[in-house]
Order: C-alpha cells, then structure tokens, then sequence
C-alpha cells in the first residue's frame, strides 16, 4: 500500500488542478492511478502509516521512519506516485526500513501557471 496527502479537489471526472480539503489515501500496490476511492479516514490512515512505519522498539516506544515526499509543480497524481514508489525502492535497497508518504499539492501541467498555483496556495486556509 502506497500513502498519500491529497490537497487536490474533486471534480466529476476525479481530476482537479485547484487546491481543496486535503483528503487521505491508501492506494493498493498493484494501481498505478490514486483515486478518490482510495479515500481513508484519518486515523485509518495514520494508524497504517504508523504501522508500516514501524520497525521495532526502543524502551517500549515503537519506532519507525516516514519520509515525507513532496513534489515540484508539473506533477501528475500518476507521477508523484510513481516517483514515490521509485523512491521507497531505492532507499529499501540502501536499507531503510520505513515509509514514504507523498503530499500531491495541485498544479497545472505547464510552469506559465506557476503564479496561479502560488495564489491558490496562499488562500488556501
């Protein structure tokens, strides 16, 4: 299961480039698209984060690493999870035991439209 922060809005066609509620997910390993049914609630889902997380204890404390990835704009859902996925892999190679977590911030396909995304992020509340 791949986790992610979604701060992207729902649409009819479940695409949005503008900012909304930040919703949870917890997209199956064999999907390669997030979708909004992939919708956790939030202690759902920080309770399987923190368990994929975790990776023994410590004076009965669990422990556990989550990496927060957080993408550039010109980013699709499709590639932040893939990039997230590539990442996971290449840190579990170099033995690392833990989570990543990607946040998708909604932005437009093209960097002309940087300054919107800027706005939308400043009047987001």
């Amino acid at each position: 299961m791949d986790y992610m922060l979604v701060a992207r809005s729902k649409s009819a066609d479940g695409r949005s480039d503008e900012p909304g509620v930040v919703y949870f997910l917890g997209v199956p390993s064999d999907e390669d698209t997030p979708k909004f049914r992939h919708k956790m609630s939030p202690r759902a889902w920080c309770d399987a984060v923190s368990e994929q997380a975790s990776s023994g204890t410590r004076n009965t404390q669990t422990t556990g690493d989550i990496v927060f990835y957080v993408h550039g704009y010109n980013s699709s859902q499709e590639t932040v999870l893939e990039r997230q996925r590539k990442l996971q892999r290449g840190l579990e190679r170099n033995g690392f035991d833990g989570v990543i977590v990607s946040f998708d911030w909604p932005s437009v396909d093209y960097v002309l439209n940087y300054l919107e995304d800027r706005h939308d992020a400043k009047n987001q509340h």
